[in-house]
């Protein structure tokens, strides 16, 4: 079994980014150079850095392996609480997620789960995070068996209460530095899941398709600019009550929020694609979004 968090930097600084793939991502080739353009950025260097995994597929291959089923987005989240309470995550002050796809439904539910972790975290940047949810997903957990399709359902059960209880609890002139990227050319997950949920000053989008905006190809990539631009701006601070929404809450100049991966098992000895790259035409592509 893989360790379930990767080191790219570890120097004992306060504050820590962490990296949170999405569904059949891994640990670390889902993000390509994204941490290395981090680590040697001059402004960021207070920052350690570390990826966090955890088990996921696209292909239900449970009966190859004795007592063995991909978990929840719940016990996902459930996981990374626990991950995050212990060493070396519990030694910072400031951590600052950053989430491809479904990792960030991952962060998003163990934020509005634990106050402690809510209270902990000072950045949350999401990349094409279907938080509105996925319209055929459900379609997809009929074929490919997984709980976290079936989570992932716009119309699903996990999907309303995760938007019910965000919207409850959140202040988006808060504490937290938020933002939610979306990829122009992302056939996956659609602006309006990924972006609608939240005020107009937290969204960004820039060129790219669902995978092409989590692997930079230099340092003044836009994903590297804005996730440098966040962490410098501000870190974890005492935690406001929320407000009562107004009209123009959509627009204030400093949205923030509060936002809610174990990692992959053994390998099976069976030719494997590369989920990572596949996954957008396979699953999301003809399968299910094309469906």
């Amino acid at each position: 079994m893989k360790a379930d968090f990767y080191s790219y930097k570890d120097k004992g600084q306060n504050s820590a980014v962490v990296f949170i793939h999405g569904f059949a991502g891994d640990i670390c080739k889902t993000w390509g150079d994204f941490p290395e353009f981090l680590k040697q950025h001059p402004d960021i260097q207070d920052w350690d850095i570390f990826s966090i995994g955890y088990p996921t597929s696209l292909f239900a291959l449970e009966s190859k392996r004795v007592w063995f089923a991909y978990p929840s987005i719940r016990s996902l989240a459930d996981s990374l609480r626990t991950r995050i309470a212990y060493s070396p995550f519990d030694r910072y002050d400031n951590l600052a997620f950053i989430a491809h796809s479904m990792g960030g439904l991952v962060v998003q539910r163990a934020l509005m789960d634990d106050p402690v972790v809510f209270e902990k975290v000072s950045h949350l940047f999401m990349f094409g995070t279907p938080s509105g949810g996925l319209m055929k997903a459900a379609f997809g957990a009929g074929i490919f068996r997984k709980s976290q399709v079936r989570d992932m359902a716009d119309r699903g059960e996990f999907i309303i209460n995760l938007r019910r209880q965000w919207d409850e609890k959140v202040d988006y002139n808060g504490r937290f530095h938020f933002r939610a990227v979306r990829g122009m050319n992302d056939d996956f997950v659609s602006e309006q899941s990924c972006h609608l949920p939240f005020p107009q000053k937290a969204r960004e989008t820039i060129p790219g398709n669902h995978l092409e905006i989590v692997k930079p190809d230099s340092s003044s990539h836009l994903s590297v600019q804005i996730v440098v631009k966040g962490l410098r701006q501000r870190k974890a601070g005492p935690t406001s009550p929320k407000t009562e929404k107004t009209e123009d809450s959509d627009t204030a100049d400093d949205p923030h929020i509060s936002a809610s991966d174990t990692s992959p098992t053994d390998c099976i000895s069976i030719p494997r694609i590369n989920l990572d790259s596949e996954l957008v035409q396979l699953f999301c592509g003809s399968i299910i979004l094309n469906a």
